[in-house]
Protein backbone atom coordinates (compact mmCIF):
# COMPACT_ATOMS: atom_id res chain seq x y z
CA UNK A 1 0.00 0.00 0.00
CA UNK A 2 1.50 3.47 -0.86
CA UNK A 3 1.57 6.17 2.34
CA UNK A 4 -0.48 8.46 2.66
CA UNK A 5 2.37 11.20 2.82
CA UNK A 6 1.37 13.11 -0.20
CA UNK A 7 -2.18 13.69 1.04
CA UNK A 8 -1.50 15.11 4.01
CA UNK A 9 0.95 17.24 2.47
CA UNK A 10 -1.95 18.62 0.73
CA UNK A 11 -4.36 18.97 3.29
CA UNK A 12 -1.85 20.75 5.37
CA UNK A 13 -1.16 23.23 1.99
CA UNK A 14 -5.05 23.54 1.61
CA UNK A 15 -5.47 24.63 5.29
CA UNK A 16 -2.84 27.31 5.35
CA UNK A 17 -4.59 28.83 1.92
CA UNK A 18 -7.94 28.73 3.41
CA UNK A 19 -6.43 31.07 6.06
CA UNK A 20 -4.64 33.03 4.25
CA UNK A 21 -7.81 33.83 2.16
CA UNK A 22 -9.77 33.84 5.35
CA UNK A 23 -7.44 36.44 7.15
CA UNK A 24 -7.49 38.63 3.34
CA UNK A 25 -11.35 38.35 3.84
CA UNK A 26 -11.44 36.73 -0.02
CA UNK A 27 -9.34 37.31 -2.84
CA UNK A 28 -9.77 40.95 -3.79
CA UNK A 29 -7.59 41.96 -0.87
CA UNK A 30 -5.68 39.30 -1.23
CA UNK A 31 -4.84 40.86 -4.60
CA UNK A 32 -4.48 43.93 -3.80
CA UNK A 33 -0.88 43.01 -1.96
CA UNK A 34 1.83 41.25 -3.06
CA UNK A 35 1.36 38.70 -1.09
CA UNK A 36 -0.49 38.46 1.80
CA UNK A 37 1.09 38.74 5.48
CA UNK A 38 0.68 34.89 6.61
CA UNK A 39 3.51 33.20 6.85
CA UNK A 40 4.63 30.29 5.08
CA UNK A 41 1.59 30.99 2.44
CA UNK A 42 1.14 29.57 -0.79
CA UNK A 43 1.39 32.87 -2.51
CA UNK A 44 4.66 34.02 -1.01
CA UNK A 45 5.95 30.93 -1.78
CA UNK A 46 5.09 30.58 -5.31
CA UNK A 47 4.04 33.96 -6.80
CA UNK A 48 7.13 35.89 -8.65
CA UNK A 49 5.02 38.73 -10.04
CA UNK A 50 1.49 40.51 -9.06
CA UNK A 51 0.50 43.64 -10.14
CA UNK A 52 -2.57 45.68 -8.97
CA UNK A 53 -3.79 46.15 -12.46
CA UNK A 54 -1.62 45.22 -15.85
CA UNK A 55 -1.88 46.78 -19.31
CA UNK A 56 -4.50 43.91 -19.79
CA UNK A 57 -7.28 44.64 -17.20
CA UNK A 58 -6.76 48.11 -18.12
CA UNK A 59 -6.24 47.93 -21.79
CA UNK A 60 -7.50 44.69 -23.61
CA UNK A 61 -10.32 43.70 -21.47
CA UNK A 62 -12.28 47.00 -22.01
CA UNK A 63 -11.51 46.80 -25.67
CA UNK A 64 -13.68 43.38 -25.71
CA UNK A 65 -16.05 44.61 -23.07
CA UNK A 66 -15.06 42.73 -20.40
CA UNK A 67 -14.80 43.99 -16.70
CA UNK A 68 -11.67 44.33 -15.56
CA UNK A 69 -10.25 40.68 -14.55
CA UNK A 70 -7.16 38.88 -13.52
CA UNK A 71 -4.59 37.90 -16.15
CA UNK A 72 -2.83 34.75 -14.59
CA UNK A 73 0.13 32.46 -15.81
CA UNK A 74 0.93 29.66 -14.65
CA UNK A 75 4.66 28.08 -15.37
CA UNK A 76 5.50 24.99 -14.53
CA UNK A 77 8.69 22.80 -14.81
CA UNK A 78 11.29 20.30 -13.81
CA UNK A 79 14.80 19.82 -15.69
CA UNK A 80 16.94 18.12 -12.79
CA UNK A 81 15.87 14.72 -12.25
CA UNK A 82 18.30 13.48 -9.16
CA UNK A 83 17.20 9.87 -8.85
CA UNK A 84 17.34 9.19 -12.95
CA UNK A 85 20.77 8.04 -12.92
CA UNK A 86 22.42 8.87 -16.19
CA UNK A 87 19.77 11.64 -17.17
CA UNK A 88 20.04 13.37 -14.03
CA UNK A 89 19.81 17.21 -15.94
CA UNK A 90 17.35 17.98 -18.84
CA UNK A 91 18.97 20.72 -20.10
CA UNK A 92 16.79 21.53 -22.98
CA UNK A 93 14.06 22.22 -20.29
CA UNK A 94 15.82 24.53 -17.89
CA UNK A 95 16.32 26.50 -20.68
CA UNK A 96 12.65 26.42 -21.55
CA UNK A 97 11.92 27.64 -18.09
CA UNK A 98 14.42 30.82 -18.48
CA UNK A 99 13.22 31.97 -22.02
CA UNK A 100 9.74 31.41 -20.69
CA UNK A 101 10.46 33.00 -17.99
CA UNK A 102 11.89 36.05 -19.52
CA UNK A 103 9.07 36.38 -21.69
CA UNK A 104 6.10 35.92 -19.51
CA UNK A 105 7.30 38.52 -16.56
CA UNK A 106 8.40 41.42 -19.21
CA UNK A 107 6.80 40.96 -22.74
CA UNK A 108 2.97 40.03 -21.89
CA UNK A 109 0.63 42.03 -19.15
CA UNK A 110 -0.01 39.57 -16.87
CA UNK A 111 -1.50 40.11 -13.01
CA UNK A 112 -0.31 37.30 -11.67
CA UNK A 113 2.84 34.98 -12.53
CA UNK A 114 3.05 32.14 -10.69
CA UNK A 115 6.32 29.65 -10.50
CA UNK A 116 6.32 25.63 -10.01
CA UNK A 117 9.62 24.41 -10.76
CA UNK A 118 12.33 21.88 -10.09
CA UNK A 119 11.52 20.99 -6.58
CA UNK A 120 8.51 23.07 -5.90
CA UNK A 121 6.73 21.25 -8.56
CA UNK A 122 4.79 17.90 -7.57
CA UNK A 123 0.86 16.75 -7.24
CA UNK A 124 0.66 18.36 -3.88
CA UNK A 125 1.84 22.01 -5.04
CA UNK A 126 0.13 22.04 -8.40
CA UNK A 127 -3.30 21.13 -6.87
CA UNK A 128 -3.05 23.92 -4.31
CA UNK A 129 -2.47 26.22 -6.89
CA UNK A 130 -4.81 25.19 -9.53
CA UNK A 131 -7.51 24.17 -6.73
CA UNK A 132 -6.96 26.89 -3.82
CA UNK A 133 -5.84 29.84 -5.46
CA UNK A 134 -5.74 30.17 -8.93
CA UNK A 135 -9.52 28.65 -9.38
CA UNK A 136 -11.22 31.57 -6.51
CA UNK A 137 -9.26 34.59 -8.90
CA UNK A 138 -11.14 33.12 -11.92
CA UNK A 139 -14.52 33.44 -10.16
CA UNK A 140 -16.85 36.34 -10.61
CA UNK A 141 -15.26 38.48 -13.51
CA UNK A 142 -15.90 38.28 -17.22
CA UNK A 143 -12.21 39.15 -17.89
CA UNK A 144 -9.91 37.19 -16.58
CA UNK A 145 -8.00 34.60 -18.48
CA UNK A 146 -5.48 31.83 -17.78
CA UNK A 147 -2.30 30.55 -19.01
CA UNK A 148 -0.40 27.29 -17.89
CA UNK A 149 2.98 26.46 -19.61
CA UNK A 150 4.71 22.74 -18.03
CA UNK A 151 8.21 21.61 -19.84
CA UNK A 152 10.04 18.51 -18.36
CA UNK A 153 10.07 14.50 -18.75
CA UNK A 154 6.63 12.67 -18.97
CA UNK A 155 5.39 8.90 -19.65
CA UNK A 156 2.28 7.28 -20.39
CA UNK A 157 1.10 3.44 -19.54
CA UNK A 158 -1.85 1.19 -20.93
CA UNK A 159 -3.00 0.08 -24.55
CA UNK A 160 -2.80 2.64 -27.27
CA UNK A 161 -5.55 4.94 -27.33
CA UNK A 162 -6.26 4.28 -23.60
CA UNK A 163 -2.76 5.52 -22.45
CA UNK A 164 -2.91 7.03 -19.24
CA UNK A 165 -0.13 10.04 -19.08
CA UNK A 166 2.15 11.33 -15.91
CA UNK A 167 4.34 14.38 -15.35
CA UNK A 168 8.22 13.38 -13.71
CA UNK A 169 9.01 15.12 -10.66
CA UNK A 170 11.89 15.54 -9.33
CA UNK A 171 11.43 13.09 -6.94
CA UNK A 172 10.54 10.54 -9.21
CA UNK A 173 13.02 7.49 -9.23
CA UNK A 174 12.65 6.24 -12.52
CA UNK A 175 10.65 7.10 -15.97
CA UNK A 176 7.52 5.03 -15.08
CA UNK A 177 7.55 6.07 -11.21
CA UNK A 178 3.33 6.85 -11.23
CA UNK A 179 3.60 7.44 -7.54
CA UNK A 180 5.66 10.41 -7.06
CA UNK A 181 4.46 11.86 -11.17
CA UNK A 182 1.83 13.80 -11.31
CA UNK A 183 -1.17 12.52 -13.16
CA UNK A 184 -2.72 14.45 -16.07
CA UNK A 185 -6.09 12.69 -15.59
CA UNK A 186 -5.62 14.20 -12.39
CA UNK A 187 -4.64 17.68 -13.92
CA UNK A 188 -7.74 18.01 -16.05
CA UNK A 189 -9.65 17.45 -12.91
CA UNK A 190 -8.09 20.63 -10.90
CA UNK A 191 -8.30 22.73 -14.00
CA UNK A 192 -11.93 22.54 -14.35
CA UNK A 193 -13.37 25.35 -12.07
CA UNK A 194 -11.21 27.52 -13.56
CA UNK A 195 -11.99 26.55 -16.95
CA UNK A 196 -15.28 27.22 -16.66
CA UNK A 197 -14.90 30.67 -15.24
CA UNK A 198 -11.66 31.89 -16.92
CA UNK A 199 -12.80 34.23 -19.77
CA UNK A 200 -10.16 32.28 -21.54
CA UNK A 201 -7.92 29.74 -21.12
CA UNK A 202 -4.62 27.74 -22.85
CA UNK A 203 -2.70 25.09 -21.54
CA UNK A 204 0.48 24.29 -23.49
CA UNK A 205 2.49 21.27 -22.43
CA UNK A 206 5.53 19.84 -23.72
CA UNK A 207 6.75 16.42 -22.83
CA UNK A 208 6.88 12.64 -23.84
CA UNK A 209 3.71 11.15 -24.64
CA UNK A 210 1.69 14.80 -23.36
CA UNK A 211 -0.90 13.82 -25.81
CA UNK A 212 -2.21 11.93 -23.58
CA UNK A 213 -3.57 14.93 -21.93
CA UNK A 214 -6.65 14.74 -24.48
CA UNK A 215 -7.77 11.03 -23.50
CA UNK A 216 -11.11 12.43 -22.34
CA UNK A 217 -14.24 13.43 -23.42
CA UNK A 218 -12.53 16.66 -24.97
CA UNK A 219 -14.30 18.12 -28.18
CA UNK A 220 -12.31 19.00 -31.92
CA UNK A 221 -10.78 22.73 -32.78
CA UNK A 222 -13.07 25.52 -32.42
CA UNK A 223 -13.34 28.78 -34.56
CA UNK A 224 -11.32 30.25 -31.83
CA UNK A 225 -12.18 33.32 -32.01
CA UNK A 226 -10.40 36.33 -29.97
CA UNK A 227 -13.31 38.03 -28.65
CA UNK A 228 -15.00 35.25 -27.07
CA UNK A 229 -14.73 32.96 -24.59
CA UNK A 230 -12.93 29.80 -24.73
CA UNK A 231 -10.71 27.02 -23.78
CA UNK A 232 -7.52 24.91 -25.15
CA UNK A 233 -5.06 22.76 -24.84
CA UNK A 234 -1.57 22.32 -27.35
CA UNK A 235 0.51 19.61 -26.36
CA UNK A 236 4.19 18.95 -27.84
CA UNK A 237 3.28 15.47 -29.31
CA UNK A 238 1.07 12.21 -29.00
CA UNK A 239 -0.17 10.05 -26.65
CA UNK A 240 2.65 7.48 -28.27
CA UNK A 241 5.58 10.05 -29.24
CA UNK A 242 8.46 11.26 -27.38
CA UNK A 243 8.95 15.20 -27.22
CA UNK A 244 12.43 16.28 -28.85
CA UNK A 245 14.99 19.37 -28.08
CA UNK A 246 15.62 22.22 -30.87
CA UNK A 247 18.55 21.13 -32.68
CA UNK A 248 18.21 24.91 -33.92
CA UNK A 249 18.10 26.90 -30.71
CA UNK A 250 18.69 25.89 -26.81
CA UNK A 251 15.39 24.48 -25.97
CA UNK A 252 12.73 21.89 -26.59
CA UNK A 253 11.53 22.51 -30.41
CA UNK A 254 7.88 22.80 -28.87
CA UNK A 255 8.44 25.97 -26.89
CA UNK A 256 11.52 27.21 -28.94
CA UNK A 257 8.43 27.20 -31.60
CA UNK A 258 5.95 28.80 -29.03
CA UNK A 259 8.63 31.72 -28.36
CA UNK A 260 8.85 31.93 -32.23
CA UNK A 261 5.34 32.47 -32.47
CA UNK A 262 3.92 34.97 -30.05
CA UNK A 263 7.18 36.48 -28.99
CA UNK A 264 9.03 37.12 -32.56
CA UNK A 265 5.17 37.47 -34.23
CA UNK A 266 6.20 34.62 -37.14
CA UNK A 267 2.86 32.98 -36.37
CA UNK A 268 1.08 36.08 -37.63
CA UNK A 269 -1.01 35.01 -40.70
CA UNK A 270 -3.33 37.98 -41.31
CA UNK A 271 -3.02 42.08 -41.13
CA UNK A 272 -3.32 42.15 -37.48
CA UNK A 273 -0.36 42.59 -33.93
CA UNK A 274 -2.60 39.60 -32.66
CA UNK A 275 -1.44 36.15 -32.79
CA UNK A 276 -4.50 33.54 -31.95
CA UNK A 277 -4.23 30.02 -31.23
CA UNK A 278 -5.22 28.63 -34.40
CA UNK A 279 -2.25 30.98 -35.72
CA UNK A 280 0.18 29.53 -32.57
CA UNK A 281 -0.68 25.85 -33.56
CA UNK A 282 -0.31 26.04 -37.24
CA UNK A 283 3.56 27.52 -36.51
CA UNK A 284 4.17 25.01 -34.04
CA UNK A 285 3.36 21.85 -36.47
CA UNK A 286 5.13 23.48 -39.46
CA UNK A 287 8.01 24.36 -37.37
CA UNK A 288 8.36 20.91 -36.13
CA UNK A 289 7.19 19.38 -39.94
CA UNK A 290 10.79 21.01 -40.68
CA UNK A 291 12.74 19.70 -38.02
CA UNK A 292 14.50 16.48 -37.28
CA UNK A 293 11.40 15.48 -34.47
CA UNK A 294 9.33 12.54 -35.26
CA UNK A 295 6.35 14.13 -32.98
CA UNK A 296 3.47 15.21 -34.06
CA UNK A 297 1.65 18.19 -31.80
CA UNK A 298 -2.48 17.99 -30.54
CA UNK A 299 -4.80 20.29 -30.28
CA UNK A 300 -8.17 20.73 -29.24
CA UNK A 301 -10.68 22.62 -27.23
CA UNK A 302 -11.24 21.85 -23.58
CA UNK A 303 -14.73 23.35 -23.84
CA UNK A 304 -15.92 22.55 -27.31
CA UNK A 305 -19.60 24.47 -26.90
CA UNK A 306 -17.64 27.99 -27.14
CA UNK A 307 -16.73 29.48 -29.50
CA UNK A 308 -13.93 31.41 -28.35
CA UNK A 309 -10.11 31.14 -28.20
CA UNK A 310 -6.78 32.74 -26.07
CA UNK A 311 -4.56 35.07 -28.31
CA UNK A 312 -0.98 36.97 -27.66
CA UNK A 313 -0.87 40.76 -28.45
CA UNK A 314 1.97 41.78 -30.66
CA UNK A 315 1.75 45.22 -30.08
CA UNK A 316 1.72 47.31 -27.04
CA UNK A 317 -2.14 46.73 -25.22
CA UNK A 318 -2.76 50.56 -25.50
CA UNK A 319 -3.05 50.42 -28.80
CA UNK A 320 -6.21 47.98 -28.61
CA UNK A 321 -9.73 49.28 -29.47
CA UNK A 322 -12.99 47.10 -29.85
CA UNK A 323 -12.63 48.11 -33.24
CA UNK A 324 -9.48 47.00 -34.03
CA UNK A 325 -10.57 43.40 -32.17
CA UNK A 326 -13.48 43.03 -34.01
CA UNK A 327 -10.89 43.22 -37.25
CA UNK A 328 -9.10 41.55 -36.03
CA UNK A 329 -11.37 37.97 -35.97
CA UNK A 330 -9.26 35.56 -38.44
CA UNK A 331 -11.52 33.70 -40.39
CA UNK A 332 -13.26 30.18 -39.08
CA UNK A 333 -11.57 26.79 -39.66
CA UNK A 334 -9.89 23.62 -38.72
CA UNK A 335 -5.80 23.51 -37.42
CA UNK A 336 -3.00 22.83 -39.46
CA UNK A 337 -0.89 19.67 -39.11
CA UNK A 338 2.21 19.73 -40.84
CA UNK A 339 1.25 22.43 -43.37
CA UNK A 340 -1.79 21.20 -44.52
CA UNK A 341 -4.95 21.49 -42.93
CA UNK A 342 -6.04 18.87 -39.81
CA UNK A 343 -8.60 17.01 -40.53
CA UNK A 344 -11.00 15.48 -37.80
CA UNK A 345 -11.63 12.34 -37.77
CA UNK A 346 -14.87 11.20 -39.16
CA UNK A 347 -17.08 8.66 -40.26
CA UNK A 348 -19.03 9.49 -43.81
CA UNK A 349 -20.21 6.69 -44.67
CA UNK A 350 -21.47 3.44 -42.40
CA UNK A 351 -24.22 1.88 -44.20
CA UNK A 352 -25.94 -1.77 -45.22
CA UNK A 353 -27.37 -2.27 -48.01
CA UNK A 354 -30.46 -3.50 -48.36
CA UNK A 355 -31.55 -2.77 -44.65
CA UNK A 356 -33.73 -5.68 -44.72
CA UNK A 357 -33.20 -9.58 -46.14
CA UNK A 358 -34.43 -12.54 -45.74
CA UNK A 359 -32.58 -15.44 -43.88
CA UNK A 360 -30.17 -16.88 -46.01
CA UNK A 361 -30.00 -13.57 -48.87
CA UNK A 362 -26.63 -11.54 -48.63
CA UNK A 363 -26.74 -7.74 -47.79
CA UNK A 364 -23.91 -5.29 -48.31
CA UNK A 365 -21.46 -3.86 -45.26
CA UNK A 366 -20.23 -0.10 -46.54
CA UNK A 367 -18.34 2.27 -45.22
CA UNK A 368 -15.81 5.30 -45.89
CA UNK A 369 -13.80 7.07 -42.92
CA UNK A 370 -11.68 10.34 -43.42
CA UNK A 371 -8.84 11.34 -41.69
CA UNK A 372 -8.52 7.77 -39.71
CA UNK A 373 -5.59 5.60 -39.05
CA UNK A 374 -7.62 2.48 -39.01
CA UNK A 375 -10.92 1.38 -38.16
CA UNK A 376 -12.41 -1.89 -36.68
CA UNK A 377 -16.22 -3.04 -36.99
CA UNK A 378 -17.64 -5.79 -34.35
CA UNK A 379 -19.57 -8.86 -35.11
CA UNK A 380 -16.51 -10.84 -36.17
CA UNK A 381 -15.17 -8.34 -38.82
CA UNK A 382 -12.37 -6.63 -37.18
CA UNK A 383 -9.82 -4.55 -38.63
CA UNK A 384 -10.41 -2.93 -41.58
CA UNK A 385 -9.32 -0.10 -43.85
CA UNK A 386 -10.78 3.37 -43.97
CA UNK A 387 -13.00 2.82 -46.40
CA UNK A 388 -14.16 -0.53 -48.11
CA UNK A 389 -17.20 -3.17 -48.30
CA UNK A 390 -18.25 -6.56 -47.01
CA UNK A 391 -21.02 -8.87 -47.78
CA UNK A 392 -23.12 -10.33 -44.95
CA UNK A 393 -25.27 -12.92 -44.31
CA UNK A 394 -26.36 -13.06 -40.51
CA UNK A 395 -28.97 -15.32 -39.41
CA UNK A 396 -30.80 -12.81 -37.25
CA UNK A 397 -31.27 -8.77 -37.05
CA UNK A 398 -28.01 -7.39 -36.52
CA UNK A 399 -26.51 -4.00 -35.13
CA UNK A 400 -22.83 -3.17 -36.69
CA UNK A 401 -20.75 -0.69 -34.99
CA UNK A 402 -17.76 1.26 -36.58
CA UNK A 403 -14.96 2.47 -34.80
CA UNK A 404 -12.31 4.81 -36.06
CA UNK A 405 -9.14 6.17 -34.01
CA UNK A 406 -7.47 9.65 -35.90
CA UNK A 407 -5.19 10.81 -33.59
CA UNK A 408 -6.29 11.19 -30.30
CA UNK A 409 -9.74 10.91 -31.14
CA UNK A 410 -11.91 8.09 -31.93
CA UNK A 411 -15.05 8.46 -33.59
CA UNK A 412 -18.33 5.48 -33.90
CA UNK A 413 -21.29 4.79 -36.24
CA UNK A 414 -24.01 2.29 -36.10
CA UNK A 415 -26.24 0.45 -38.58
CA UNK A 416 -28.64 -1.84 -38.29
CA UNK A 417 -29.60 -4.71 -40.51
CA UNK A 418 -32.95 -6.64 -40.24
CA UNK A 419 -33.19 -10.31 -40.94
CA UNK A 420 -36.65 -11.81 -41.53
CA UNK A 421 -37.79 -15.49 -40.95
CA UNK A 422 -37.54 -17.07 -45.04
CA UNK A 423 -41.63 -18.58 -45.58
CA UNK A 424 -42.11 -22.44 -44.99
CA UNK A 425 -41.39 -24.31 -48.09
CA UNK A 426 -45.40 -25.79 -49.09
CA UNK A 427 -46.18 -28.78 -51.15
CA UNK A 428 -49.56 -27.76 -52.77
CA UNK A 429 -49.85 -30.42 -55.06
CA UNK A 430 -48.52 -34.29 -55.14
CA UNK A 431 -50.62 -36.96 -57.46
CA UNK A 432 -51.22 -39.07 -60.12
CA UNK A 433 -53.71 -40.06 -62.64
CA UNK A 434 -54.15 -43.79 -61.42
CA UNK A 435 -53.92 -44.86 -58.15
CA UNK A 436 -53.65 -48.27 -59.90
CA UNK A 437 -51.75 -49.43 -63.24
CA UNK A 438 -50.73 -52.71 -65.17
CA UNK A 439 -47.11 -53.95 -64.60
CA UNK A 440 -44.81 -52.51 -66.99
CA UNK A 441 -47.56 -49.17 -67.63
CA UNK A 442 -46.56 -45.36 -66.51
CA UNK A 443 -48.18 -43.60 -64.04
CA UNK A 444 -48.38 -39.21 -65.00
CA UNK A 445 -47.07 -37.62 -61.93
CA UNK A 446 -48.05 -33.62 -61.32
CA UNK A 447 -46.89 -31.47 -58.73
CA UNK A 448 -46.61 -28.16 -57.14
CA UNK A 449 -45.12 -26.72 -54.18
CA UNK A 450 -44.05 -23.26 -53.06
CA UNK A 451 -41.37 -21.18 -51.43
CA UNK A 452 -38.74 -24.22 -52.65
CA UNK A 453 -35.59 -24.50 -54.31
CA UNK A 454 -35.78 -27.78 -55.57
CA UNK A 455 -37.46 -31.36 -55.09
CA UNK A 456 -36.20 -34.75 -55.38
CA UNK A 457 -38.42 -37.63 -55.77
CA UNK A 458 -37.75 -41.10 -54.32
CA UNK A 459 -39.13 -44.62 -54.40
CA UNK A 460 -39.26 -46.91 -51.29
CA UNK A 461 -35.98 -45.14 -50.59
CA UNK A 462 -34.87 -45.14 -53.77
CA UNK A 463 -33.85 -41.55 -55.70
CA UNK A 464 -35.96 -41.88 -59.12
CA UNK A 465 -34.80 -38.27 -59.82
CA UNK A 466 -33.48 -34.98 -58.27
CA UNK A 467 -32.77 -31.17 -59.26
CA UNK A 468 -36.71 -31.07 -60.06
CA UNK A 469 -38.38 -27.95 -60.19
CA UNK A 470 -40.78 -26.45 -57.42
CA UNK A 471 -43.99 -27.25 -60.36
CA UNK A 472 -43.94 -30.04 -62.59
CA UNK A 473 -45.27 -33.22 -63.88
CA UNK A 474 -43.59 -36.34 -64.88
CA UNK A 475 -44.44 -40.44 -66.33
CA UNK A 476 -43.14 -43.31 -64.31
CA UNK A 477 -43.07 -46.74 -65.59
CA UNK A 478 -44.03 -48.94 -62.67
CA UNK A 479 -43.35 -52.82 -62.69
CA UNK A 480 -44.66 -52.96 -59.00
CA UNK A 481 -46.49 -51.09 -56.62
CA UNK A 482 -44.39 -48.18 -55.63
CA UNK A 483 -44.93 -45.38 -52.44
CA UNK A 484 -43.20 -42.39 -54.09
CA UNK A 485 -42.20 -39.54 -52.12
CA UNK A 486 -41.60 -36.09 -53.21
CA UNK A 487 -39.62 -33.81 -50.69
CA UNK A 488 -38.67 -29.94 -51.73
CA UNK A 489 -36.25 -28.33 -49.64
CA UNK A 490 -36.22 -24.00 -49.32
CA UNK A 491 -34.93 -21.89 -47.60
CA UNK A 492 -36.27 -22.63 -44.21
CA UNK A 493 -36.46 -26.00 -44.46
CA UNK A 494 -37.75 -29.22 -46.22
CA UNK A 495 -41.50 -30.42 -46.80
CA UNK A 496 -42.20 -33.75 -48.07
CA UNK A 497 -46.04 -35.32 -49.25
CA UNK A 498 -45.63 -39.26 -50.49
CA UNK A 499 -48.88 -41.21 -52.57
CA UNK A 500 -48.93 -44.89 -53.37
CA UNK A 501 -49.51 -46.39 -56.65
CA UNK A 502 -50.59 -50.13 -56.51
CA UNK A 503 -49.36 -52.29 -60.30
CA UNK A 504 -51.98 -54.90 -60.78
CA UNK A 505 -50.94 -58.68 -62.35
CA UNK A 506 -50.99 -59.15 -66.34
CA UNK A 507 -54.36 -60.81 -67.04
CA UNK A 508 -53.31 -64.01 -69.31
CA UNK A 509 -54.58 -64.63 -72.67
CA UNK A 510 -56.79 -67.54 -73.14
CA UNK A 511 -57.10 -69.44 -76.39
CA UNK A 512 -59.76 -72.17 -76.65
CA UNK A 513 -58.36 -75.90 -78.09
CA UNK A 514 -60.83 -78.22 -79.57
CA UNK A 515 -60.95 -80.62 -81.80
CA UNK A 516 -63.23 -83.29 -84.02
CA UNK A 517 -64.36 -86.67 -82.35
CA UNK A 518 -64.66 -89.56 -84.42
CA UNK A 519 -68.36 -89.04 -84.42
CA UNK A 520 -68.38 -85.53 -85.40
CA UNK A 521 -69.14 -83.47 -82.65
CA UNK A 522 -66.91 -81.14 -81.35
CA UNK A 523 -65.59 -81.37 -78.14
CA UNK A 524 -63.16 -78.27 -76.11
CA UNK A 525 -60.15 -80.10 -75.06
CA UNK A 526 -58.38 -77.02 -72.59
CA UNK A 527 -57.91 -73.25 -72.35
CA UNK A 528 -53.81 -72.47 -72.54
CA UNK A 529 -51.07 -70.64 -74.45
CA UNK A 530 -50.47 -74.43 -76.37
CA UNK A 531 -50.87 -73.83 -80.19
CA UNK A 532 -54.32 -73.60 -81.65
CA UNK A 533 -55.31 -77.02 -83.66
CA UNK A 534 -52.35 -78.71 -83.08
CA UNK A 535 -53.20 -80.75 -80.32
CA UNK A 536 -55.76 -83.21 -82.45
CA UNK A 537 -54.50 -82.72 -85.71
CA UNK A 538 -58.20 -80.84 -86.74
CA UNK A 539 -56.98 -77.25 -87.43
CA UNK A 540 -58.79 -77.22 -90.43
CA UNK A 541 -62.19 -77.51 -88.00
CA UNK A 542 -61.30 -74.76 -86.16
CA UNK A 543 -64.27 -72.27 -86.12
CA UNK A 544 -63.64 -69.03 -85.46
CA UNK A 545 -65.64 -67.85 -81.98
CA UNK A 546 -66.52 -71.21 -80.80
CA UNK A 547 -67.47 -71.26 -77.38
CA UNK A 548 -66.93 -74.98 -75.16
CA UNK A 549 -69.88 -75.27 -73.34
Amino acid sequence: MKPLRRDAVFAFLTMLLLSVLRSAQGSEECEAKVCPTSPSSLCQKFVKKKVDESAYSKYVAPALGLSKGRNVVLLAGVSQYPNLKGNESLVPAANDLQNLRAYLQQDQAFDDVIELTEKDFNRDNLRACLVGYIAPLMRGRSGNRFLMLYTGHGFATGEPTHEHGYLLTTGSLSFDDDYNSVDLAEVRLWLGEILDNAFQSLVLINSCYSGSFFNAPFGKASEALMSKPGAHAITASGSQESAMDDKFGNGSIFFDAFLEAVRDGRAKTYSTDIITVNELFTYITDRIANAPASQTPRSASLRPWLPGGYFFPLKAPSEFTKSNMEKAQPPAGPTTSFGQPLALPAIDVFEVSPTRIVRGAVAQLRWKASAVAGCTINNGIGDVAASGSQAVTPVDSISFQISCIGGEQKVVANTRLLVDSPPRPRIVSFDSDSDSVPSGESVALRWEAENVENCQLENDGDIVESGLDGSGSRDLRLRESAHLVLTCSGADGDVSRSLNVTVAAAKRRQQQHWCCQPNGAKVCLMTGPSTVGTICGCAGLLGSGYVCS
